[in-house]
């Protein structure tokens, strides 16, 4: 029976664009992102990812102290920098689950730089 090799980690790190806020997550290469069809995300061109439990972690700010937005079903929980307005994230509270924005212009930075 073969083994299976689990691909390396890499840290990416990420930051709204006045750095009032900086995250890092660990995640195999990025090699593809998802789109969401539901307006806003459609409107605006967001591209998510998705970190595995337990890997993201807030390197500066407070996530409590981000702009929150809702709308539709209320289940994603749309967030964003309240100074710079960079949209950073979404997060569904029921699930635990975490989409981090990769399509916005300050971009995710790993060790090979800028992956969108």
């Amino acid at each position: 029976m073969a083994e299976t090799v689990e691909p390396p980690l890499k840290t990416y790190r990420g930051n709204c664009h006045c750095t009032t806020f900086v995250y890092e997550f660990e995640s195999p290469e990025i090699q593809t992102a998802r789109e969401c069809n539901c307006s806003i995300c459609y409107k605006k061109g967001y591209l998510w990812v998705s970190p595995s439990a337990g890997s993201y972690r807030v390197v500066k700010g407070d996530e409590a102290a981000l702009t929150a937005y809702t709308f539709g079903s209320g289940k994603w929980v749309h967030k964003f920098c309240g100074i710079c307005a960079t949209p950073l994230m979404v997060v569904n509270e029921e699930g635990g689950r975490r989409g981090i924005n990769v399509s916005f212009s300050t971009c995710l930075r790993g060790a090979q730089g800028c992956i969108v």
